[in-house]
């Protein structure tokens, strides 16, 4: 089997070769899934540390 990556330029002029992997929306058995986020978050989200 032939794996794909994607390629990208970092800094110093590094090449980064990063594994494609299959995505669940493009998945045909999830078309008609609905990925809505329906439970409700409590708090402020991103200022855990704060």
């Amino acid at each position: 089997m032939l794996k794909k990556y994607s390629v990208y330029s970092g800094e110093n002029d590094q090449l980064i070769f990063i594994p494609q992997q299959a995505s669940v929306f493009d998945d045909p058995k999830y078309k008609d899934y609905d990925f809505t986020q329906t439970e409700l978050i409590k708090g402020t989200v991103g200022r855990e540390h704060e």
